[in-house]
């Protein structure tokens, strides 16, 4: 993680942010350095499930999907990146695999220049 001036918090209010974040499991600590643990995500889903427009978008996702045998996705910009947090995969026996919450540069124009898996699998 980053220090806590990029924060605009004074270093002991970060500290303390970070203790309480590592008892409830989200960061872990290595001496001074803590890093984000799986559980983050439970954060970022919680505020994305609480969005009544993924459940809007994914109805016409899945009809697209049908209509244009392809997988859709919808993102997020998140800074200079784009976060993706819905996805709809086709039904190919061969697909490209691909969770919600990876990101790439929002620079990236086409899908092989994201961070999801190059790895396929048989459906």
């Amino acid at each position: 993680m980053t220090d806590a001036t990029t924060t605009g918090l004074t270093r002991a209010v970060a500290r303390r942010i970070l203790l309480t974040l590592q008892s409830l499991g989200y960061v872990e600590a290595d001496g001074r350095l803590f890093q984000f643990t799986p559980k983050i995500l439970d954060l970022g889903f919680a505020y994305l499930t609480s969005m009544p427009f993924w459940n809007l978008a994914e109805p016409v996702m899945e009809e697209l999907v049908e209509q244009v045998h392809e997988s859709c996705s919808a993102a997020v910009l998140n800074g200079a990146e784009i976060v993706y947090v819905l996805r709809v995969p086709t039904h190919k026996i061969i697909r490209r695999i691909c969770r919600s919450a990876a990101a790439c540069p929002r620079s990236a124009r086409r899908w092989a220049a994201c961070s999801c898996p190059r790895s396929t699998t048989i459906a």
